[in-house]
């Protein structure tokens, strides 16, 4: 089915997929493109070449020939897959983290999440990798190294439109964590720079083309998370999806922390996993008592 890419700003499209979507969860994910002045920026590449096939013919048709510069945003395999399906590139751009991360369990991943190839995928890596951030003056784009939803993620901001990619780091309805407290500090950190940026447009890399009240949305949730504001939480919290992402988070702050040995801080978010699980019946009670058998081999 042809793909009509969603404008933006005046030089900007966004490609919608629902690959990742079921019935019950909507899971929209974005790759993002801007036309330079000379080049032309793929943020983001998805699941494979059959991905791309349509961006590439879009491209071709629409967009006068430029050196591309493709933009990883981060080792997930849902957005680097599509590397693959391009043969000429200036570069393969990401941080150095993102790098690190692909060269050391891409191969794996590919095996381990087989099911969602689109098309024949290699894994491809970065060519070209920063530290801290990548300009491209000419063109008003800049890529710069932003951790949050993983350590090694990157953004992109186009400041002749004011557009934000933030990529899986501000989500939709809430954001995914996959780290403990401390992590979502850094998270935290990083949220509140994108505020320094002036941008009317935020593009994430799961969910709708937003603006700067998605991002202070995510914001206030990892900020009352950390404070344990649970009263606050419980208002950004509307519906079935918001609150099962919620519990979700709950127990992956849990498990870093059994990671680490710090059982208190573990058994502390395991308990709060059963009480928000039992307030919102949202799990079975067969998987409630696997949860408090979890805490009590932590007291031993």
């Amino acid at each position: 089915m042809k793909m009509s890419p969603t404008k933006v700003g005046s030089r900007g499209f966004v490609f919608t997929f629902d690959d990742l979507s079921t019935p019950e969860v909507a899971c929209p994910t974005n790759v993002y493109l801007i036309d330079g002045k000379k080049h032309i920026f793929l943020c983001d590449t998805f699941l494979g070449p059959q991905s791309m096939e349509q961006i590439i013919a879009f491209m071709k048709r629409e967009l006068e020939e430029k050196p591309l510069v493709i933009f990883n945003s981060h080792y997930d395999y849902d957005h680097h897959w599509g590397n693959c399906a391009f043969s000429k590139y200036e570069m393969i751009l990401s941080s150095k983290f993102c790098y690190e991360r692909m060269a050391a369990v891409g191969e794996a991943e590919l095996k381990l999440y087989e099911k969602w190839k689109r098309g024949n995928v290699k894994i491809v890596l970065p060519t070209k990798v920063f530290e801290k951030d990548y300009t491209f003056p000419d063109d008003g784009v800049k890529f710069f190294h932003s951790p949050g939803h993983t350590h090694d993620s990157s953004s992109c901001y186009d400041e002749v439109d004011k557009i934000l990619f933030a990529a899986d780091n501000v989500e939709e309805p809430i954001p995914y964590v996959r780290s403990d407290l401390e992590g979502i500090q850094t998270y935290l950190k990083t949220l509140k720079g994108y505020l320094e940026y002036d941008f009317t447009t935020l593009i994430p890399g799961h969910g709708s083309i937003s603006d700067q009240r998605l991002l202070k949305t995510n914001l206030s949730y990892l900020a009352n998370l950390l404070d344990e504001n649970d009263g606050s939480l419980n208002l950004l919290l509307k519906d079935d999806h918001s609150k099962a992402i919620h519990l979700q988070n709950l127990y992956t702050i849990a498990e870093e922390y059994v990671k680490k040995s710090k059982n208190n801080l573990a058994i502390k978010f395991l308990q709060r996993t059963i009480e928000f699980a039992n307030k919102e019946h949202l799990l079975d009670a067969s998987i409630i008592t696997k949860l408090e058998g979890k805490i009590s081999n932590l007291k031993k």
